[in-house]
């Protein structure tokens, strides 16, 4: 079992899917950031899909599978920190799950990088070292600069900790749940339910 844990801020899967079904229509808005709600379709980053070497865009969209005929059956978004330490324990539990069984499942996984080290706004070579140190090899990587999920859930203006962990439903694009207790549990269901 996986359990989500978090880090505080002092301050402030599978690859993704190429070609969208025809069919499929992003659902429509209202968006928003708390459980129920629509992930917001004009979402996209810069960052590292599976091993490759270069970045390239990654965009929420990409994951959006209504049918199931891309075979993502969850989506789990995680934003993480350099030096957050709970952090580094997820990825290290994730890594290995994801290689081993999350893959097969049709669960991806987007690692949303918000700061290094020292508390900065994460790059692209944040993303890179993050998914190096931690073989996230499959799935994405992404320099998140913003900390796209700093107030997701209703959390206050000065952010919610790291990881912040989003499960996505990607035939409806809902966000199921945030800061899942058992992620892993979470994960799983979510993605046995879709196939």
């Amino acid at each position: 079992m996986l359990l989500a844990s978090a880090c505080s801020s002092g301050s402030g899967g599978a690859a993704a899917p190429s070609g969208a079904a025809t069919h499929c229509v992003y659902p429509a808005g209202p968006y928003g950031t708390n459980e129920g709600d629509v992930v917001d379709p004009s979402l996209k980053w810069q960052g590292f899909v599976d091993d490759a070497g270069n970045p390239t865009t990654i965009a929420i969209r990409d994951y959006f599978d209504c049918d199931g005929s891309k075979g993502v059956h969850a989506l789990v978004l995680d934003e993480s920190a350099t030096w957050c330490a709970d952090c580094a324990k997820q990825s290290a539990m994730v890594a290995p799950l994801l290689s081993a069984k999350w893959k097969d499942e049709g669960v991806s996984l987007v690692v949303l990088m918000a700061q290094d080290q020292q508390g900065n706004a994460a790059s692209l070579d944040t993303a890179l070292s993050w998914r190096n140190e931690y073989a996230l090899t499959t799935g994405a990587v992404c320099a998140d600069p913003a900390w796209t999920m700093k107030v997701w859930g209703g959390a206050s203006a000065s952010g919610n900790g790291f990881p912040m962990d989003a499960v996505v439903d990607p035939r409806t694009m809902k966000i199921v749940r945030l800061q899942p207790n058992d992620l892993e549990g979470t994960v799983v269901n979510l993605a046995l339910s879709n196939q």
